[in-house]
C-alpha cells in the first residue's frame, strides 16, 4: 500500500510542515507511485524504486530517476538495506547532507547495540549514490 511522510528542511523557521506540492519524491513502490505522482511540484525531482516498479511516472515536468534499491541491497548481501541504497541516491542527487552526516545520525541512533549495522549501511548509501552518479 501507500504511505508518506514530508519532510521540510530549511535553515528559516518553518511555519507549516505541511506540504501539498513537494518538489522532491522518493517513491518506493507501485501504489506510492500511483498516488503520489500527480501532487508534484512542476520541474520537481522523483527518485524511485526500479526493483518494484515497472512503469514511470506520467509526467514529463519532472525529473524522473530509476533506482534498483532492491537489486543494489541484494548485490550487497543485504536486503534490507535497500532504504539505504535510496538514502545514497537522494544524497548524491540533492548534496541536502553528506553520507558522513547520515552515518554520524546513525551512529547516535544505533548505539553500540548496532554499531556493527553500520558499514553495511555506508555500503548500502555509497552504492545508491553510485548508482545515479553522473
Amino acid at each position: 500500500g501507500e504511505a508518506n511522510c514530508a519532510v521540510v528542511i530549511s535553515d528559516e523557521p518553518i511555519g507549516s510542515p505541511l506540504v501539498t506540492e513537494p518538489p522532491i519524491a522518493v517513491i518506493m513502490n507501485k501504489p506510492s507511485m500511483l498516488k503520489f505522482t500527480p501532487a508534484m511540484e512542476t520541474g520537481g525531482l522523483m527518485l524511485y524504486n526500479a526493483s518494484l516498479i515497472d512503469i514511470a511516472p506520467a509526467r514529463d515536468d519532472i525529473t524522473a530517476v530509476p533506482v534498483d534499491c532492491n537489486a543494489i541491497a541484494e548485490q550487497l548481501g543485504n536486503a534490507r538495506t535497500a532504504n539505504m541504497v535510496m538514502l545514497g541516491a537522494i544524497i548524491e542527487k540533492t548534496h541536502v547532507i553528506s553520507i558522513d552526516s547520515a552515518m554520524e545520525a546513525l551512529r547516535l541512533t544505533f548505539g553500540p547495540k548496532k554499531e556493527h549495522l553500520l558499514p553495511i549501511n555506508r555500503q548500502a548509501m555509497e552504492a545508491g549514490a553510485a548508482a545515479v552518479r553522473g
